[in-house]
């Protein structure tokens, strides 16, 4: 590590560049690009119960320090909007070649800012699976903030 440090998780200085700034530059966009029709079927209640944000991302890469600098960098820009919960970085079972990040976050605040965000920093065109899922995948060899990824997973749900 460089000694960076950013939002209480000390980041290197790839990471650093990789994010710096993101969240504010994407602020306008929120709500326009990063939305998908079945969110916004949700009711305010629905909504205003979910507390919990999974993100799951699998990236082309068999390097963990890389997977790792990632995972730092989500939380960094994450966290100071949502608490993290859970970490997990591992081999990614089904290819060799690819690490899986696995990343749980409680939301005290506005969970729907809280996914706008992480859906920004991860892609663009989402793909609905339900009102409280969906999943990015890099068909288009869309260049994203994380050249690496390949396929990402959000979903929030209660806790308990």
């Amino acid at each position: 590590m460089a000694g960076l440090r950013t939002a209480g998780v000390a980041v290197s200085k790839r990471t650093w560049n990789l994010f710096r700034g993101c969240s504010q530059s994407l602020v306008p966009y929120l709500g326009r690009w990063f939305v998908t029709r079945s969110e916004k079927q949700l009711s305010p209640l629905d909504w205003a119960r979910m507390q919990i944000l999974s993100i799951r991302t699998f990236m082309k890469t068999s390097d963990r320090s890389i997977a790792t600098e990632i995972a730092e960098a989500l939380i960094s820009a994450i966290g100071p909007l949502a608490e993290m919960e859970k970490t997990e970085i591992k081999p990614y079972w089904k290819i060799e070649d690819y690490m899986e990040v696995f990343l749980v976050f409680q939301v005290n605040g506005d969970l729907l800012n809280v996914l706008n965000v992480s859906k920004s920093l991860l892609g663009r065109d989402w793909e609905a699976l339900n009102a409280y899922e969906a999943i990015w995948v890099n068909r288009k060899q869309e260049v994203t903030l994380i050249p690496e990824l390949r396929w990402a997973h959000i979903e929030v749900y209660n806790k308990g």
